[in-house]
């Protein structure tokens, strides 16, 4: 599937170049992000149908996408751009977009094999990443994902105080999910706002304007 997806594609056409691609599931600016980890698998359909043939379906397989429609960034036409590229290694994915308010509800509930995830870290902090998506209890592990190292170094790295060996920890997880591909990563959205001339209103990165704290000058 990762390899089936041409990000560039996506980031051309359906972002209309307001994002850049990832190898990553955070972004820039986060403890722990760093260049390397964020290169992304080459876009080869020709490997993904050879690793759908190692994996014992040749003639691919249908799944379910289960996508929001008012949440990200023209989410529901990133997951309409996925179906189609999917489409041409063998693999029907049917999409199901809804509300945000349906959609995460049935995330949570573990309605979803297959999903769109957008991801922010408001501690700037790669631990806040792990403990949410990859350990073995994490409330947003919704991919069942379990490694004992992983979660060894999470618990471990939430106490660690020498920086060195934090820091370590923090790439030996990061090598650890990267490597396992359970996740597919697509791209850091670009927030990209006007502001008529006299007003103040933060930026933030959710993307929703904080009407609360506008001002006129």
């Amino acid at each position: 599937m990762y390899r089936a997806i041409d990000i560039e594609t996506i980031k051309a056409k359906t972002m209309r170049g307001l994002s850049f691609p990832a190898g990553i599931i955070t972004s820039p600016g986060v403890h722990g992000y760093t260049e390397e980890l964020d290169q992304r698998l080459s876009y080869d359909p020709a490997k993904s149908k050879e690793l759908l043939a190692a994996a014992g379906y040749p003639e691919g397989f249908e799944i379910q996408l289960d996508c929001p429609n008012d949440r990200y960034n023209n989410d529901e036409a990133i997951c309409q751009a996925t179906v189609g590229m999917l489409a041409r290694i063998g693999i029907k994915a049917n999409l199901n977009a809804r509300s945000k308010s349906v959609y995460f509800k049935s995330l949570q509930n573990k309605e979803a094999d297959f999903y769109l995830l957008g991801w922010g870290v408001p501690t700037h902090d790669s631990h806040y990443v792990f403990s949410y998506l990859a350990a073995t209890p994490g409330s947003w592990n919704f991919v069942n994902f379990s490694d004992k190292r992983l979660d060894e170094l999470t618990d471990a790295m939430e106490v660690e105080t020498d920086s060195a060996k934090r820091d370590a920890m923090i790439a030996e997880a990061w090598k650890i999910l990267k490597d396992s591909n359970v996740y597919i990563p697509l791209h850091h959205q670009v927030i990209a706002w006007g502001l008529k001339e006299g007003l103040e209103l933060p930026i933030i990165a959710n993307d929703s304007p904080a009407f609360r704290m506008a001002m006129w000058k």
